[in-house]
């Protein structure tokens, strides 16, 4: 038994010398003249970017991490002339059997690029339709600007509710207080749950 502590404080030991080395050399690093570093002087010169108030995170390119057919769905619709993709909430699409055929769909976070409002779109991957629910639209809520959950979940969290679908989606500021949007057979429907 301290023959075994011995040898496991050894390997410690190598592991922990092996990770505090010193530098590389100099001559494997860029020099400092290539890295635009300011001289210690003027440190206190440089400051940080400035912080905006602007709530809208649409890093371009967003759109590239979607699945390819997703992707090139909403190109068709014309759906980035008005809306820009939301990517403060992580992840920001889910995919799942979303409406009632054996395909994968998505479901991406967007905003609304004249008014701000926050909204989902779904994109159904049998015919490449685009379904928005909120986001200024009259299906489901004006603006979900309080969503910062979301989850893909069984249709049979919603007991009672004539869902289509094999999947529907929660969505709501915290995991324990959600409502759901599901497919109904035409279109996605908003359900807000009964307050217990």
């Amino acid at each position: 038994m301290v023959r075994l502590l011995w040898y496991q404080l050894a390997a410690v030991a190598v592991i922990t010398a092996g990770c505090t080395r010193g530098p590389t050399p100099r001559a494997n690093r860029a020099p400092l003249a290539h890295l635009n570093v300011p001289s210690a002087g003027s440190l206190s010169a440089v400051s940080p970017p400035p912080i905006t108030s602007n709530p809208r995170d649409t890093t371009p390119g967003a759109e590239l991490y979607l699945p390819d057919w997703a992707r090139r769905a909403l190109l068709k619709h014309g759906f980035y002339r008005s809306y820009d993709i939301f990517q403060r909430l992580n992840p920001f699409y889910l995919s799942g059997h979303f409406d009632a055929d054996t395909l994968i769909d998505v479901v991406v976070q967007v905003q609304e690029k004249a008014s701000g409002k926050r909204g989902v779109v779904f994109v159904n991957s049998a015919d490449s339709s685009v379904h928005l629910v909120a986001a200024g639209t009259p299906n489901g809520p004006d603006n979900l600007a309080n969503v910062w959950f979301w989850e893909v979940a069984p249709r049979s969290t919603l007991p009672g509710q004539p869902v289509s679908a094999a999947e529907v989606v929660h969505l709501g500021r915290w995991p324990w207080d959600w409502s759901a949007v599901w497919w109904n057979g035409a279109t996605y429907v908003w359900y807000d749950r009964p307050i217990d």
